[in-house]
């Protein structure tokens, strides 16, 4: 009975700390994404200067 409980309380705090960790998980997220969109645009530019050329 009491191993249960411990258990539970140690899912508990998992999932608490997980979701504590989310916000800054989902704003390093963001920062990535958007990176990788400013790198995407960058590369399609440059390949589509030097096709006209």
């Amino acid at each position: 009975m009491l191993k249960e409980i411990n258990k539970n309380r140690d899912f508990s705090n998992k999932m608490y700390s997980f979701v504590a960790g989310f916000p800054s998980f989902v704003k390093y997220g963001l920062e990535f994404a958007n990176t990788l969109i400013i790198l995407i645009l960058i590369y399609l530019y440059f390949q589509n200067a030097l096709s006209l050329t």
